[in-house]
């Protein structure tokens, strides 16, 4: 059983059925656009080339360099030398990308229409966090001692 099927029972058992409904319903429809906002991330970062294609001329050869804005500053990378296959490349996937990012504007914008936040951890779950670290912590530490224990010959 997933946890998503575990919720869904604990919430149906806890709450009214009007309210069961619209909150499992809300629940799926943000799982399904993070689910969406994940496979558009992936396909982003799997693309060979980002960014706008340029072309420089260099002592009478052209040269394609892809230009892209990072931390506010512009950047040129080298790609290679010229060729209209190369240069169609990294048009086709300057194109996918501005596609690929207009959607995932759109998914964050449906995601905060629906109340989703994925920064905001309330400080409960950062304190169980912080217990748990520490928990593992101590049971390293204590293991460790008890392989030093027994390998010391001190039973």
């Amino acid at each position: 059983m997933t946890y998503r099927e575990l919720f869904c029972i604990i919430i149906k058992e806890k709450f009214p059925k009007t309210i069961k409904e619209t909150f499992i319903v809300r629940n799926n429809e943000i799982f399904e656009l993070l689910q969406q906002k994940a496979d558009i991330g992936a396909r982003i970062k799997l693309m060979p080339y980002s960014g706008s294609p340029e072309i420089k001329e260099i002592n009478d050869k052209k040269y394609l360099y892809t230009r892209k804005r990072i931390a506010g500053r512009l950047t040129s990378n080298y790609v290679g030398e010229y060729s209209d296959e190369l240069y169609q490349l990294l048009l086709r996937n300057s194109k996918e990308e501005k596609v690929l990012n207009k959607q995932l504007r759109a998914i964050d914008k449906k995601l905060t229409n629906l109340g989703y936040t994925g920064d905001d951890m309330s400080d409960r779950v950062m304190q169980n966090l912080d217990f748990a670290r520490a928990n593992m912590k101590t049971s390293i530490y204590d293991q460790a001692m008890l392989v030093l224990h027994k390998n010391s010959n001190f039973y």
